[in-house]
């Protein structure tokens, strides 16, 4: 379910950290051995997915083209879902990249298959669950809510 290849570079992590609520530093969860840098070619990473994890709250899945967990072919799903690294660059010209990256998005899925991501958090005015209940009823879609 969470993208294990989505990297983000070092230089993000202050921005990511920031839209996700973790109050953590980065070197701290580089000491526990929560977060890894890796080396590829000259430039540091990190694994979106291992910095999101530091996140408080529920424990959201990030954005994925395809989920098994959400029924089968006739479902038609409404869920929060952490914006992968493809999202926020789609997301241009409104939103920069590092606005994204560790926000939330409203996603609508057909079958476990990404339909659109219907509203980001930075445009949401109260908690996305609201936004994203309000989304399934005008769709006639099902809310799927996470869980902590």
């Amino acid at each position: 379910m969470i993208m294990r290849n989505a990297f983000i570079p070092v230089s993000q992590f202050r921005a990511v950290a920031v839209n996700a609520g973790i109050g953590e530093s980065e070197r701290a969860l580089r000491l526990t051995g929560r977060l890894m840098r890796l080396e590829i070619g000259r430039r540091g990473y990190y694994r979106l997915a291992e910095v999101l994890a530091a996140a408080p709250g529920p424990r959201y899945p990030l954005i994925t083209a395809h989920r098994n967990d959400l029924g089968g072919a006739r479902s038609h799903t409404v869920t929060v879902e952490w914006i992968d690294p493809k999202t926020a660059d789609a997301w241009r010209p409104d939103h920069t990249p590092g606005e994204l990256l560790g926000a939330l998005a409203v996603v609508e899925r057909s079958g476990g298959h990404l339909g659109k991501v219907c509203a980001v958090e930075p445009g949401v005015w109260g908690p996305m669950e609201t936004a994203a209940r309000g989304y399934a009823r005008s769709y006639g879609a099902r809310y799927i809510p996470t869980h902590p």
